[in-house]
């Protein structure tokens, strides 16, 4: 049986080797993107994610227990899962955790973590399911940005019923990816410009645009430091945009979580 979307990735390639954007898109350009807060019933929060052809469920669900490591620290913990649904790529995946998904989870964790004061939820565990229905690259960072708005609505349950002492939240954090193809940035990248970059970059950043989370990987070539500062730089700039939306997606009165500095 013919493969048509291998047919159309081989004419992809090509025109990736050719130096176009596979969608018209200009190097600098975002794919579309929206969320869609509080998507489910159940959790306390949760968002869909559709930016590309990425589709994404991030939920929030509390628990009232906390690792045993957080209890002398009279702290709460966040952490994160990340599944990739058995066909939400061109080829059937399997369901189990693979070693890229457990890198990926932690890295979730790690940055929604860095954002949230963990005294202020002793006590509560609150985890953020990421559920990839449909995969076109990027899906960490989608991750990371939707399961940020997750985390908010979250939060906002766990202050207004009073079961959290104080104030949470000391930023926002967003994320976005790039790939550097024959010395030009793109910034997000689709699945085939992902695969096809010379060098990726995942990017983290909180409200203030300090680093939170930074991947670089060296496919095919090596980067100047200078040059991944400029490639950071302009990501940052380009990643205000998906914080707009983000920010759309959170409460109305959302800031009223934010730590007094």
């Amino acid at each position: 049986m013919n493969n048509p979307i291998g047919d159309i990735r081989e004419s992809e390639v090509r025109e990736i080797s050719a130096g176009l954007r596979l969608d018209g898109r200009t190097p600098l350009e975002l794919r579309p993107i929206k969320f869609t807060p509080n998507y489910l019933k159940y959790p306390s929060g949760s968002c869909l994610v559709e930016w590309g052809d990425n589709i994404i469920i991030a939920a929030a669900s509390i628990q009232d227990t906390v690792p045993q490591f957080c209890k002398p620290l009279e702290q709460g913990w966040i952490t994160a899962e990340y599944r990739l649904l058995p066909a939400s790529t061109s080829t059937r995946n399997a369901s189990i955790t693979s070693a890229r998904s457990m890198e990926i989870k932690r890295l979730i964790g790690r940055s929604l973590r860095s954002v949230v004061d963990l005294r202020a939820i002793n006590n509560f565990t609150i985890i953020i399911d990421c559920e990839v229905i449909q995969a076109d690259g990027g899906t960490r960072v989608a991750c990371i940005t939707g399961g940020f708005i997750a985390l908010v609505w979250a939060l906002k349950s766990l202050y207004e019923e009073g079961l959290i002492k104080w104030k949470p939240l000391k930023s926002t954090v967003t994320a976005l990816s790039a790939v550097v193809n024959q010395g030009k940035l793109l910034i997000d990248p689709n699945f085939i410009e992902d695969s096809q970059g010379e060098l990726d970059i995942n990017l983290a950043f909180d409200g203030e645009d300090n680093i939170v989370e930074l991947q670089v990987t060296a496919e095919k070539t090596t980067i100047p430091l200078n040059t991944l500062n400029k490639h950071v730089m302009k990501m940052i700039e380009v990643g205000e945009k998906v914080r707009e939306l983000q920010l759309k997606s959170l409460p109305p009165n959302w800031e009223e979580l934010k730590k007094i500095v």
